[in-house]
């Protein structure tokens, strides 16, 4: 309740001020904005514990590379989603299709690969990834089978042939000079 002002009528606090309140406690009593927060907070105790090794620009670029493939994948599964659909074995055809350019690469030249070796390979993890996700999409669109036990039914086989392959190691032969340009250089199992 507002206080009277001197001449008898009651003071109203500005219509904007009211409209920042409002905003203030939606968001403090969401469930999102305290995850966030504590996010904020995790991140100051950590920029004050180790300062110049984190939240600094190396660091930005390793999270944004490490995150690119998922942020990719989310897209497109955003649009799965959106058409009432699910697609389960997005994360397996991934691997499948990164396990099949990496065979490409062991057995095209390796570490002495070319440009061509190395775009070509890009575009046989493309073309498995597509080939994969339009036989699902068939078996979804045409044949009618529900998509989560179409999709749950196909993650199977790439991760079966991806786990089968000589070329699915944890730490593929990479050229000497990548680990310096990539990033990777301060990655302490990199090195040796």
């Amino acid at each position: 309740m507002s206080r009277p002002a001197a001449g008898g009528s009651p003071q109203s606090p500005s219509p904007g001020l009211l409209d920042v309140r409002r905003l203030l406690k939606r968001t403090f009593t969401a469930n999102e904005s305290w995850t966030f927060i504590v996010l904020l907070i995790v991140v100051v105790c950590f920029t004050i514990l180790s300062p110049g090794k984190f939240l600094t620009t190396n660091d930005f670029s390793l999270i944004s590379q490490g995150a690119a493939p998922f942020l990719v994948m989310a897209v497109g599964e955003t649009f799965v989603i959106l058409t009432a659909g699910i697609d389960l074995s997005v994360g397996f055809v991934l691997v499948l299709s990164g396990v099949v350019a990496g065979e490409y690469y062991i057995h095209n030249g390796g570490t002495n690969a070319s440009v061509g070796t190395v775009w070509l390979g890009v575009i046989i993890g493309l073309a498995t990834g597509a080939g994969y996700g339009l036989m699902q999409g068939f078996l979804v669109a045409k044949a009618k089978i529900p998509p989560l036990i179409a999709t749950l039914a196909g993650l199977g086989a790439p991760r079966a042939s991806a786990t089968s392959s000589p070329a699915a190691t944890t730490w593929p032969p990479y050229p000497a000079s990548w680990p310096a340009r990539s990033g990777r250089a301060a990655c302490s199992a990199c090195s040796g």
